[in-house]
């Protein structure tokens, strides 16, 4: 643990020491950095640029066998250990150039390689071992609470896949999206444009989720949408995957909305089956005015599935 901490502290750079790594590279000759990497290619220049995220260079020349190994250097961009050194000819329009680049995230997934080692597991020993990935001991968990953590994850997975969790706060919610996974994005403040998460027709660009696998909204309650356009496009993608703001887009992002309440959760049980039971008595006395209303029926009560 000791030498993983003194590695980070030597090589990890935050955004505001951004110059101060300009000149140590540049002062040293090379100094090896973690930081998030991206490549793109520039169509006018014929030739790709590299980033570093924390680094703030955003013309770093990278050798082909680099983006050509590892995938998802053009697809978002992945978190590595980076060996920057020094351009000393004076005649190159570029300051930095990428000298090795070792991923320290999945740039290519193998996914014969993925089942013949699901294979070796149980069912329950590999519900263990996803748990146990984003931190949670499923020894101390029931079985369940293990499900319920279990759906969490289904919206980074499957495409498309709608969910919304609602509970008491602390109990990981904001935190599992933002930190988790390298293909989320958590938005907070409450805001969302159409622009932000769907397509910016100035730039002709996709908004965010033409770029992440799940975009998830952090205290969905106090969300605020200027623009009543935002939610039509919303429902939508949310039931097609698709939606067409001057130009038809199709994509695969999965959106999630999470929410505190503070009442614990044995209050919102109780309430929600008062609710339930009212509603069925109601119907039971009323049945010319059920076709209008959004009412549960008796005996078909949902159960309530709530963070605890």
């Amino acid at each position: 643990m000791e030498a993983v901490l003194s590695s980070l502290q030597e090589n990890y750079v935050r955004p505001d020491e951004a110059n101060a790594a300009q000149s140590k590279v540049a002062t040293k000759g090379k100094h090896r950095f973690i930081d998030k990497v991206h490549v793109r290619y520039v169509e006018k220049e014929k030739r790709h640029w590299a980033s570093l995220e924390n680094f703030n260079s955003q013309r770093i020349a990278i050798n082909e066998k680099f983006y050509r190994d590892n995938d998802r250097l053009l697809e978002g961009g992945i978190w590595a250990e980076v060996t920057l050194a020094h351009n000393d000819i004076e005649d190159d329009d570029y300051a930095f150039y990428i000298e090795d680049l070792r991923p320290i995230q999945l740039s290519r997934f193998d996914f014969d390689r993925y089942t013949e080692g699901r294979a070796a597991f149980t069912r329950d020993e590999w519900i263990a071992a996803i748990l146990r990935s984003v931190g949670l001991e499923p020894s101390k968990l029931s079985p369940r609470v293990k499900m319920h953590f279990i759906a969490r994850l289904a919206a980074l997975v499957e495409p498309n896949y709608n969910y919304i969790e609602l509970g008491p706060r602390g109990t990981g919610k904001s935190y599992f999206f933002s930190e988790f996974s390298p293909y989320a994005t958590l938005i907070s403040g409450g805001q969302a444009t159409k622009s932000t998460l769907f397509y910016n027709n100035a730039r002709r660009k996709v908004g965010l989720v033409g770029y992440w696998d799940t975009v998830a909204f952090d205290e969905v309650g106090g969300i605020k949408v200027k623009d009543p356009d935002t939610i039509q496009i919303m429902k939508d993608f949310m039931a097609n995957g698709r939606f067409s703001r001057g130009a038809e887009v199709i994509a695969d992002a999965s959106l999630s909305f999470v929410g505190n309440f503070d009442e614990s959760v044995q209050q919102v049980r109780t309430r929600l089956s008062m609710i339930c039971f009212c509603r069925c008595q109601r119907n039971s006395t009323t049945p010319s005015r059920t076709d209008s209303l959004p009412t549960f029926r008796a005996g078909r009560c949902p159960r309530i599935a709530a963070s605890s």
